[in-house]
């Protein structure tokens, strides 16, 4: 007769484990032995653990000397699956304990009469399973409603920006509910977030860019555990950048206003003036809204650095210019215009230097001929005159300073 090489494995461990734990002494790998000459049932007196190291598939027996629930601890490094089933000593299957791959760490429950049983698995890396007794009794499942191994259902979370809020909640399936949560020791969720022990939730704001790696731990009613690895990215927000680098001319003596403009980045905007010239030495002041207004007091060329600030946190910087002028008043070219017919089309220009454009143009006093008339943004003269005869009048020029 043959024997596979599987079951002859499962047949020779089986005989030293079964005899440690029908009697004799303690070996340091099982549990511990059953009372004697009818001392107390042992019920409520924990078993040593038994610890299983191994790779790829195998098949491991092991025996419950008094029955109640036991723990099974499954760690597992590597790729691939891995596949924890719990047997009967027939080979028979209970349940799966962990159906999972590549690293992860779990622990299932599972109440089980004294007697032997088998661990199947099939796995792909290196693994490590722990049998051990809670030190606390653990409530029944019912029997008619097969449990699942608890697991984390979440893969991945959401990216953060640093300095806003951040809220995501983690997922669990199987296991016996209510679940809690936990971090794993060593690990850390990004600085300001917390996690919910009760509902799974990761909330906060975030003071740090990056890429944050943590594991956790969702634990059922019944003291079965999942661990798994994930990580939160926290990306830094995006800054605004300032449009304006050059400002209108401004005039020593008159009023001024511009506006500083920006994009990107989350508004409301905050501005201010943070190097260069003192606005204030000058006449002028930039509030947070980004103006910049006052009466000039100073000409000259002036350089400062304005900063912006997006609600968002992120700032940027820019060097802005300014022009002040000591205003001149515009002055028109012609004391005369070409002369026109009756009834005939008619068009001169006005023409002015000095100032600051743009002009506006008006009659002063005096007359223009009847039909002709001035076009006050341009200071074209126009129209069909109706009647013959000389026509004296004032023209008035004003630049955009108010300048005339």
């Amino acid at each position: 007769m043959t024997i596979g090489r599987k079951y002859l494995i499962c047949l020779l461990l089986l005989i030293p484990l079964f005899i440690a734990g029908c009697g004799g002494g303690d070996d340091g790998g099982g549990f511990t032995n059953p009372p004697e000459n009818g001392a107390d049932s042992g019920e409520n007196r924990p078993e040593r653990p038994l610890e299983f190291t191994g790779q790829g598939n195998d098949v491991l027996p092991f025996q419950i000397q008094t029955g109640g629930a036991v723990f099974f601890d499954m760690t597992h490094n590597g790729s691939g699956v891995f596949f924890v089933t719990l047997l009967d000593q027939n080979a028979n299957r209970i349940r799966s304990l962990l159906i999972e791959s590549g690293n992860v760490s779990a622990r299932a429950v599972e109440n089980l009469a004294a007697g032997n049983y088998l661990l199947e698995i099939e796995a792909g890396g290196s693994w490590v399973i722990r049998i051990t007794r809670p030190s606390t009794p653990q409530p029944d499942p019912d029997p008619t409603q097969p449990v699942e191994p608890v697991s984390i259902a979440t893969d991945t979370l959401n990216n953060g920006l640093r300095g806003n809020d951040y809220a995501e909640v983690l997922r669990a399936t199987g296991g016996t509910q209510s679940y809690s949560w936990s971090i794993e020791e060593g690990s850390r969720l990004p600085e300001r977030l917390s996690l919910n022990s009760t509902t799974g939730g990761i909330s906060g704001i975030p003071t740090r860019s990056g890429v944050f790696n943590f594991n956790v731990r969702v634990t059922d009613s019944r003291g079965e555990y999942y661990i798994k690895a994930l990580s939160i990215a926290v990306d830094a927000p995006q800054a605004p950048q300032i449009l304006t680098d050059q400002l209108p001319n401004a005039v020593v003596d008159q009023d001024y206003i511009a506006l500083l403009q920006a994009d990107g980045g989350e508004t409301p905007y905050e501005w201010s003036a943070v190097a260069g010239i003192n606005l204030d030495a000058i006449g002028l002041s930039l509030s947070s809204e980004g103006i910049l207004s006052g009466i000039p007091t100073r000409a000259g060329s002036y350089r400062f650095v304005v900063r912006v600030s997006s609600s968002n946190g992120a700032s940027s910087f820019r060097e802005v210019n300014l022009s002040v002028t000591v205003s001149t008043a515009p002055s028109i070219n012609q004391t005369s215009l070409p002369a026109g017919v009756v009834d005939q089309s008619y068009v001169a220009k006005l023409n002015a230097n000095g100032g600051q454009a743009p002009y506006s143009w008006a009659i002063e006093a005096g007359t223009l001929p009847p039909g002709i008339e001035i076009n006050p943004a341009n200071g074209i003269i126009s129209g069909t005159p109706t009647a013959a005869g000389i026509f004296n009048f004032v023209a008035r020029v004003t630049d955009a300073n108010q300048g005339e």
